[in-house]
């Protein structure tokens, strides 16, 4: 509601949800080495592609340019629990990576 009483709206925005299903990280749990890759396909050419560890920390952020990416950045990361971010616009999706050493 405005000062003078008035009701103010926005129109209805559509927003095309990223399909959770199409996201595939394989292998996964991935038991690695220094020299290990891990793959992510399923998103498509503008997404953001963000991988963190439970805290927050970024290990990779990159602006797809495919529908899919071979990693090996596996020597940066701990063992643990990582979250894939894949972001669209207003629309995400996130997968959960398991690194064991």
């Amino acid at each position: 509601t405005t000062e003078n009483g008035k009701v103010a709206y926005s129109e209805t925005v559509v927003i095309n949800p990223i399909n959770n299903n199409k996201i595939r990280i394989f292998p996964n749990p991935l038991i690695c080495s220094n020299k290990s890759k891990f793959t992510i396909t399923g998103f498509t050419y503008g997404n953001s592609i963000t991988i963190t560890d439970i805290r927050g920390i970024v290990f990779y952020k990159e602006i797809s340019t495919g529908s899919s990416i071979v990693l090996n950045i596996t020597n940066k990361m701990t063992e643990g629990v990582y979250i894939v971010t894949i972001r669209d616009g207003n629309s995400l999706t996130t997968k959960k990576l398991l690194i064991s050493k």
